[in-house]
């Protein structure tokens, strides 16, 4: 069917494609010339939707595709509809696109494909997010999507920093393309694209401030930011700043029961025997029984033996839990400066520079000794030798940190015809100083008291040894790349596309141990990278067509560590479109991961009174902790296989359908050293100190490499939008196209493991983590994953409700002999915000204008995991407020855009 011709439009705006599908072009609209300024846009609303009506009637079967582009050159696209001429059958909000263009405004490579999904302004509302990086993790996280490629305004950037501090009110949409997409622009092809659409024209200050508290009290997170944004078409600049501040959370702030200490330490003092259990035979006569334990008074002077029968058998109450925190202290600060600007028609200039500081503190106890009261001292009440075991409340043990980064990336665009070239410099410097209060050395482990000093009166607590160890170290990396990509040469289905780069980089790490021994390590490296994609069929192009379109792409890459080796990687995908709304994508990924200078070099630092899990004994005590830098590491390598569909079959109420196989195995993974079952006891027999008894005292925490990790998987995910309510009514009550109506989109995802294995050690046995085995304090690999979202919107105001049902994983531990078992139970959280748009709600007060409220609740029910023990005797570590120390909070945000 061929689309009527408009007086609007002249007669070459009109032109069939190679499939015979109808397609506009963008003349100017000759016919607004003619029109008073005040009803020129609505002439051109009207027009252009009884145009768009009718050119779709000519593809009502779904096979053709309609592209749409605006003056500003941003990406439109509207699926086909059959739908009569006129405005008087309702349409959704998302279906309101003016169709006038046959391509949308993107990178050549791409620009045959069409996008999965359109976040528009209503939707991506709904997200309550503050900046663009915030609502990329949020799609990603409901997509189930690795780290996307991503273009801005039809064009690739170096990274999401580029981007990811501008306010969302910037953005028009955000189209997500089919998984392997990325690949055509040098990215994964396991990755999709993510294309950020700005709006042409900024100019604001956007200002937002948030307090959020535990609904159980003693725990809240303050959070502010600011951006300056101004954008002119291409160009643009945003000044980002962030600050929030987080307070201490104690152990006594929460219902917990904590493990009891073989010595009664205790501010005020404990008095035990020296040898023995009983402290004074004179003591016990005096009270009609064995004494053990004397709780002393406080402010207790010069005590007789007579005034501490009332306190035998009794201990002070150690208060350790007053003074160890769950969740520690920190206050974050960023600022950052991103732009893009145009040097010429071909060529554009962007940069990113970033600079923060992040301080944290968290407490661990107090410091503790054990004096020696001899029988002769001249203050002493007993006719044997004691010991007083003592800690001192004014000086807790703790642990500070000071982390700052700074980082600055420039990259030049050039763009001659189909072909890109962009050349990449990046400088990034991390500083991190820590300082650790612990307890000091005594020798023999008994202090003895100096006869001139009153073991009764205050200060004696002051004569706890401590020390002090800081470490320091600072990290820089550095990078040059040149990346390159067009078409090379045409075959009966398509371009041929090619890209090609390489790198040169390194870095260096200075470190300063809490010994004050000072090191340098220091890496230079290359890598080279060269990829393809040939189209075989292809439908717009007439040739196999019944196959639908289908292309290959495969991309290799070798990258030179110096002293630390080589990784080679390469990447293999076939895409499939049979139908226009059905994909299947399948890959073959090998990927490497080289070791972050931090993980070889790192100083080591040293935290005492940590809480530990040993499975071995099924017990928790507190324990020395080692972190830092482990020698020896290798470099980690994985092999992903993957079978993605994906299909849109009712395009009107975005329907989408996801499945997602992968058959992931890595080598050489490093981690944080796990659990010490018998099996990692076995593979790192070093890493783990016990004391005569058999009673954990000391872990080396430092990173490790598992000789191998598999898991298989599938994911299953699905999203659609539906409107609530008809379109808005005009003056006149006819249905107009422009206006915000109730509309709930709703987006739902969820994964099984099929197998999930581990060989910690080459000489060792598998260990299945699907039953009972473990490389995490959090128990085995749970099978069973489900997330789902559902928002009402009506514009910028609405809720959205947040799900999600963890399945139950387990643990098993304990010898061969005396084996047990830790069952995690399955647990399901709801998390609720709700916006209001103030300037809609209250359109009259200019106060309003741009104003947004926010009322975030996470974790509504107040859900934490229970774990139970198959012989009923549960670990302490492993109790609820463990688990999870903060619980429901309420959040209450407003942010003000000027």
């Amino acid at each position: 069917m061929t689309a009527p011709r408009h007086p609007c439009f002249p007669a070459n705006g009109q032109s069939s494609d190679k499939s015979g599908r109808t397609v506009w072009s963008a003349p100017r609209l000759q016919c607004l010339g003619t029109l008073r300024p005040g009803l020129a846009i609505p002439a051109l609303v009207l027009s252009c939707l009884s145009v768009a009506a009718h050119a779709a009637s000519g593809t009502a079967d779904g096979s053709g595709e309609a592209g749409s582009g605006s003056g500003d050159g941003a990406p439109q696209s509207e699926s086909a509809q059959t739908r009569p001429s006129g405005l008087e059958l309702p349409v959704p909000l998302f279906d309101r696109q003016i169709v006038v263009v046959g391509d949308r405004a993107i990178v050549s490579q791409l620009s045959d494909v069409a996008p999965e999904q359109d976040y528009e302004e209503d939707r991506i509302a709904s997200y309550g997010a503050s900046t663009v990086g915030e609502l990329v993790n949020q799609i990603q996280d409901e997509n189930g999507d690795d780290q996307p490629a991503v273009l801005v305004n039809g064009q690739p950037v170096s990274d999401i920093g580029d981007i990811s501090d501008y306010p969302v009110e910037a953005v028009r949409k955000i189209e997500t393309l089919p998984r392997g997409s990325a690949a055509r622009v040098g990215g994964g092809s396991t990755q999709r694209v993510y294309n950020i659409v700005l709006k042409p024209a900024v100019k604001t200050l956007t200002v937002t401030g948030s307090r959020e508290v535990a609904t159980e009290g003693d725990w809240g997170l303050s959070r502010g930011e600011a951006q300056l944004t101004f954008i002119r078409k291409r160009d643009r600049i945003n000044l980002s700043v962030k600050a929030s501040q987080s307070d201490n959370l104690f152990e006594t702030d929460r219902n917990l029961v904590r493990p009891d200490s073989i010595i009664p330490f205790a501010p005020l003092g404990n008095v035990i025997s020296f040898r023995g259990t009983e402290i004074d035979p004179a003591l016990s006569a005096l009270a009609g029984s064995l004494v053990s334990t004397i709780a002393l008074p406080q402010n207790a002077g010069t005590p007789t033996l007579p005034s501490l029968v009332p306190f035998a058998n009794k201990v002070n109450d150690s208060r350790i839990g007053d003074f160890r925190t769950l969740r520690g202290a920190s206050q974050p600060l960023e600022a950052s400066l991103s732009g893009n600007k145009t040097l010429a028609p071909w060529l554009s200039l962007s940069f990113n520079g970033r600079i923060g500081r992040t301080t944290a503190s968290s407490l661990n106890g107090l410091p503790t000794a054990r004096f020696l009261l001899a029988a002769d001292h001249p203050a002493s009440l007993f006719t044997t030798p004691v010991v007083l075991a003592l800690s001192d409340a004014s000086r807790p043990l703790r642990y500070d940190t000071r982390s700052d980064a700074r980082s600055l990336t420039a990259s030049l665009i050039a763009t001659r015809g189909p072909w890109q070239g962009t050349l990449l410099g990046r400088y990034e410097q991390r500083e991190r100083a820590s300082g650790s209060i612990l307890n000091g050395t005594v020798a023999g482990g008994l202090i003895a008291i100096d006869p001139t000093i009153n073991p009764f009166a205050d200060g004696l607590a002051a004569l706890i040894p401590l020390s002090v160890r800081t470490t320091r170290n600072k990290t820089t990396a550095r990078e040059v790349r040149l990346d390159v990509q067009g078409p090379l040469f045409g075959l009966p289905a398509g371009t041929v596309q090619v890209r090609g780069g390489g790198a040169l980089g390194g870095g260096t790490l200075d470190a300063t141990d809490q010994q004050g021994r000072d090191s340098r390590i220091e890496r230079n490296d290359w890598t080279l990278r060269a990829g393809v994609t040939v189209p075989l069929t292809s439908k717009a192009g007439n040739f196999l067509d019944a196959l639908g379109d289908i292309d290959v792409s495969a991309d290799v890459s070798r990258q030179r560590l110096g002293q630390f080796g080589r990784i080679n990687e390469h990447a293999f995908a076939l895409n499939w479109r049979p139908l226009a709304w059905l994909r299947f994508n399948l890959t073959d990924n090998r990927d490497g991961r080289a070791i972050p200078l931090e993980l070889v070099a790192a100083p080591s630092t040293i935290a005492e009174n940590v809480p530990y899990f040993d499975p071995v004994r099924g017990e928790t005590v507190p324990v020395t902790t080692i972190y830092g830098g482990g020698g020896g590491l290798r470099s980690e390598t994985q092999r992903l296989r993957t079978l993605s569909v994906s299909a849109s079959p009712w395009s009107r109420y975005k329907l989408q359908v996801n499945a997602d196989y992968s058959i992931s195995d890595t080598r050489n993974q490093f981690g944080a050293l796990p659990l010490p079952t018998q099996a990692v006891v076995a593979a790192f027999p070093d890493r783990f100190v016990r004391d005569a008894s058999g009673r954990l005292t000391l872990v080396d925490n430092r990173t490790v490499n598992f000789d191998r990790l598999r898991s298989r998987q599938l994911r299953l995910g699905t999203s659609f939008a539906v409107p609530l309510e008809p379109m808005p009514l005009d003056a006149n009550g006819k249905a107009r196209a422009y206006g915000p109506r109730m509309t709930m989109q709703v987006n739902a995802a969820h994964t099984i493991v099929l197998e999930s294995t581990s060989v910690i050690r080459a000489a060792l046995g598998q260990v299945n983590l699907l039953s009972g085995g473990a490389i995490g304090i959090g128990g085995g690999q749970q099978r069973h994953l489900t997330t789902a979202n559902v928002s009402v919107m009506r514009g910028p105001s609405g809720f959205r409700l947040s799900a999600s049902r963890r399945g139950q994983s387990q643990l098993l531990y304990g010898s061969q002999a005396a084996p047990n078992r830790l069952t995690f139970q399955p647990i399901s959280t709801f998390d609720l915000r709700a916006i209001a748009d103030m300037g809609s709600l209250v359109p009259k007060s200019p106060f309003w204008k741009g104003a947004r409220i926010s009322l975030v609740v996470d974790n509504i029910g107040n859900a934490r995991q229970r774990v139970t023990a198959a012989n009923g005797d549960l670990p302490l570590g492993f109790q609820p407020a463990y688990r999870d120390p903060i619980g429901r909070t309420v959040a209450l945000e407003l942010r003000k855009v000027f």
